[in-house]
């Protein structure tokens, strides 16, 4: 009859409707899978750029700790030196000093040495 085969052509196309729809709904669900593994693996590689950049501000914050105590130390090291140049140039000056004077000093005594030996006439005792 025309109604059976209407019927039976009716539920071959709901039948394939609903394949269709099953498709498509495995499909939406495949994209939707994608799509979470997707912004997934973007947010893995942002945190890892993040905590890479965090690693990098880490090291250079750290290497300019390290260069600020090297600075410090150095500059420690500048006083420290130029105090042990004032010093030396304080015991040059006062050996010069020194020197100087015992250059007065021998001057000194031998010209009292040759006034001893070779006396002036005015200053020569009479015997």
């Amino acid at each position: 009859s025309a109604v059976y085969q209407r019927a039976k052509r009716l539920e071959l196309e709901l039948q394939k409707a609903n394949r269709t729809f099953e498709s498509l709904q495995e499909e939406k669900s495949q994209m939707e899978v994608s799509q979470c593994e997707s912004l997934s693996r973007r947010e893995q590689e942002m945190q890892e750029m993040m905590t890479g950049r965090d690693t990098v501000e880490r090291r250079a914050e750290e290497d300019m700790q390290k260069k600020e105590q090297e600075l410090l130390v150095a500059n420690e090291r500048v006083v420290s030196l130029r105090q042990q140049l004032k010093e030396a140039k304080e015991a040059v000056t006062q050996t010069v000093m020194q020197a100087a004077d015992l250059f007065e000093h021998g001057n000194l005594l031998m010209s009292i040495q040759f006034s001893i030996l070779n006396p002036t006439p005015s200053q020569e005792k009479p015997l």
